[in-house]
């Protein structure tokens, strides 16, 4: 059902109970997204403040019936500074995928030598607040959104490279695109220079004008006004792309370990206009579970509490 939200695997994945909306003749789903009628989580907020009152969630309404709440933007680089500091030593690694390798959180900001820290350098103000963390591997954005009460939005299963969880649902593109369409802006198909963060060009000046730079990258989120989903998610194509809970096996079968391939969706500043994996349903792109990349950021998502599930059936 697509309408589920992951949890970390099958075994938790939320069921939100459509059957009674499917039954009520009050609660019809005419002909998608944009022509509910009687959507069972009408009832609740378009959005909301989480409990620490630092982030928005946004609604994610499913033609299914079912519901479940979004990052309005990609987590910045002060939300994650929270996290590290709440965190100096984090518990709660994925205890299947992560603890037996990962010792300590991705610190981009102060870890001058890494990599990805020195490549991301070339940007003015890179770690700048109020743009997208990035420089973190899937374990460090697994563990980020576990500490905010949340997860990883679930990504595409059942892909050539073989994925596990299997044959879930894929929340993240759901949440772009409730209809299953390519983009979430214009007519859902038609790629539109300068809406998203993606595909613009250096010789044009384009970066420039938005980076003062030479370098394409990342933008403060919520600079593409344009680039926003009908639930009213920005971002999600373009900018960073973001980390999904969808990873490979390892070289023995296994799941754990730093090497299986993971997930991550809806392309970046460096993808082009043409690239399918900076589309909502498209390919999804895959790197090592330890890779740390400028490209590569994160959203999470959150099921409904207990009580909001109430207020849907009643």
């Amino acid at each position: 059902m697509r309408g589920e939200v992951l949890r970390g695997g099958p075994a938790v994945v939320i069921s939100l109970f459509v059957a009674a909306f499917v039954a009520s003749s009050a609660c019809q789903v005419v002909a998608g997204y944009q022509t509910f009628k009687g959507h069972p989580c009408d009832v609740l907020p378009a959005s909301k403040v989480d409990e620490d009152g630092l982030d928005t969630l946004v609604l994610s309404k499913q033609p299914d019936g079912s519901c479940y709440w979004v990052d309005k933007t990609e987590v910045t680089v002060q939300r994650y500074t929270q996290f590290l500091a709440g965190h100096a030593t984090p518990i709660g690694w994925d205890h299947d995928r992560c603890e037996s390798w990962k010792t300590a959180p991705s610190d981009p900001a102060d870890e001058t030598d890494d990599p990805c820290t020195l490549a991301a350098s070339a940007e003015s103000d890179p770690f700048r607040l109020t743009k997208p963390i990035r420089c973190v591997d899937w374990c460090d954005a697994r563990a980020f959104c576990q500490w905010a009460g949340k997860d990883l939005c679930g990504g595409i299963t059942n892909t050539p490279g073989v994925t596990e969880p299997s044959d879930a649902p894929n929340p993240w593109a759901s949440a772009c695109s409730p209809e299953g369409l390519s983009l979430p802006y214009g007519n859902g198909s038609t790629f539109v220079s300068g809406v998203c963060n993606v595909g613009l060009s250096v010789d044009a000046g384009q970066c420039r004008a938005l980076d003062h730079e030479e370098y394409c990258a990342p933008t403060d989120v919520d600079s593409f006004p344009g680039c926003t989903g009908p639930s009213g998610m920005v971002d999600m194509i373009g900018n960073v792309s973001e980390w999904v809970f969808q990873c490979g096996y390892n070289s023995d079968g296994g799941i754990d370990g730093p090497d299986p391939l993971c997930q991550h969706q809806g392309g970046s500043f460096d993808n082009s206009l043409e690239d399918v994996t900076a589309t909502c349903w498209g390919m999804a792109a895959i790197d090592k579970r330890a890779a740390r990349d400028r490209r590569i950021g994160l959203r999470c998502c959150a099921s409904l509490t207990e009580a909001e599930h109430n207020l849907t059936m009643q």
